[in-house]
Order: C-alpha cells, then sequence, then structure tokens
C-alpha cells in the first residue's frame, strides 16, 4: 500500500501540520493538534476568538479559550472591534496593539484573567479594562504604553502594575475596584483618576512620576487614595486632593515649589502625613 500524506488544519490554530498515515482499514488515523499558541507573526481576532454580535460600538468576539500570544507575535485589535477574555486567560508574552478594546471580565462572568509579560499599546480610542469582580484580574509584568488611550477598572475588578505603565496623555480610571501599582507609572501629562470608594482604594506600592503636566485626582467626596510608595510630582503636573482622601502615612512625595531644575509641583490641599519635601 502507498502512503498518503495528510495536511491538518486545527480550527483553534492557523499552523500547519503534516502527518504521514497508511491507508487501508489500519493504522490510518490522524492526530488532532489542540493548542492556542499561534505560530503566525500577526494575530487577528478570528485567529482566537469567535464573533458574537454588535454591542454599542463595538464588534464582540468571544476568546475561545486559553491563549498565548507568543514573543515573536502581535496580536492587533481594530478600531470597533472588542475582544472579551470570556472566563479565559490571556497571556501577552509578545505584543498587543489597542485601537479597539479588550475587556477583561464582565459583571457576570469570573475568572477572567490577562496578563502581559510582554509589550501592550494602547492608542487614543482604545480601551483596556477590567470589569465585574475581584476574580477579573489584569496584571502587568512589563509595559503598557497608554498613548492618549483609556485603562479602567470597574465594578471590583483588580488592575495589578508590577513593572511600567507609560501613561502618556492617557487616562487611567479606578472606579468601585482596585488597582495597585508595585512598579513604575510614568503619568507624562495623563490622568489618574480616582472615583473609589472604601473600601476600595487607587493604591501606589511602587513609583509614580507625575510629570509634564499630569493631573492625579481624587474626583468622588469618598475617594481614597494610598500612598505606600514615592510619588514625584513636578513640571507642572497636580495632584488634585480637593474631594476624598489622601492617605500618605508611609510614603513619600518629592513636590518642588520653586523651579529647581525639575519644574514646580502643585498640590492643591497641603499633604501633612508621611514625608512630603521639595526635592527633584
Amino acid at each position: 500500500m502507498s502512503s498518503i500524506n495528510f495536511r491538518i488544519y486545527d480550527t483553534k490554530t492557523r499552523s500547519k501540520y503534516q502527518e504521514n498515515t497508511n491507508s487501508g482499514n489500519t493504522n490510518s488515523g490522524f492526530r488532532i493538534y489542540d493548542t492556542y499558541e499561534y505560530n503566525d507573526e500577526f494575530i487577528v481576532l478570528s485567529d482566537i476568538a469567535t464573533y458574537n454580535g454588535i454591542v454599542g460600538d463595538y464588534q464582540i468576539w468571544l476568546l475561545n479559550g486559553n491563549t498565548t500570544i507568543l514573543s515573536y507575535q502581535t496580536l492587533i485589535i481594530p478600531i470597533g472591534q472588542e475582544l472579551q477574555t470570556n472566563s479565559f486567560t490571556l497571556t501577552n508574552d509578545g505584543t498587543i496593539d489597542i485601537l479597539g478594546s479588550i475587556r477583561n471580565g464582565d459583571i457576570s462572568e469570573y475568572n477572567c484573567v490577562t496578563i502581559n509579560n510582554g509589550t501592550i499599546n494602547v492608542f487614543s480610542g482604545g480601551t483596556l479594562s477590567a470589569v465585574g469582580n475581584d476574580t477579573n484580574i489584569f496584571t502587568n509584568n512589563y509595559v503598557v504604553n497608554n498613548n492618549n488611550g483609556l485603562i479602567v477598572s470597574i465594578n471590583y475588578s483588580i488592575i495589578i502594575n508590577n513593572n511600567v505603565i507609560n501613561n502618556n496623555y492617557g487616562t487611567i480610571i479606578t472606579n468601585s475596584s482596585d488597582t495597585v501599582n508595585y512598579g513604575i507609572i510614568y503619568n507624562a501629562g495623563g490622568i489618574l483618576s480616582n472615583y473609589n470608594y472604601s473600601p476600595f482604594s487607587l493604591i501606589n506600592d511602587g513609583t509614580i512620576y507625575n510629570t509634564s503636566g499630569g493631573i492625579i485626582i481624587n474626583t468622588y467626596s469618598l475617594s481614597i487614595f494610598t500612598n505606600n510608595g514615592t510619588i514625584y510630582n513636578n513640571d507642572g503636573s497636580l495632584i488634585d486632593n480637593n474631594y476624598g482622601t489622601f492617605v500618605n502615612d508611609n510614603g513619600i512625595i518629592h513636590n518642588p515649589l520653586t523651579d529647581n531644575g525639575c519644574g514646580i509641583g502643585i498640590i492643591s490641599v497641603p499633604i501633612t502625613t508621611g514625608i512630603v519635601d521639595e526635592s527633584c
């Protein structure tokens, strides 16, 4: 009997696999590859998700399963498209470019997880959100560039930054949820907006560079901003604590009142706890 070559296309991957099998009644099975790691350099939503109609301004795509973007790959979220993690884990070891939206979770969904070990770029008009409950978590372990986009944590969900967020004229909003910074946030002309109320908080356990006219603001009378780390507030930037509570018991704020090389910082209401000095 001659040998027949089968080329198998798994519906969960665009990768091509070739398997030799014997013809006849025996040994003629073929192998199905069950994988959510993709071998193409550029990944589109139809590779990893299923279309689920239109809601508001977005065409919705539901993640098919636990998915890893490899180190040499780029996932592109186009304008008007939204990827929902759908109670699965999306791990990025490569690059994700967000012109539309990634929605990590919903009120009725649990265990929606996005882990960034690579680079995520949120462009103007793009949104990266954690929504729903405290099992829906976005964790950044490497770099997020929020370039005039929106990062938002809503309804008990959690955003954890373990490395670097470059908030370049972007907006980060925390509303009825926890955003915790263990790493570095460069808030260059951007806005860190805290809508929280007890027991939720925008918590800095790392370092925030509030520069180039950046704003850190409590926007609600019961908002709580807790600084256990270090904040550099200079170059015409503002800490607006007219509302809510700014807890600095264990923190340090460097806020120059005269231009000694890095530009002045502004704090709307004096902070009398912790360490507040005038150094750069």
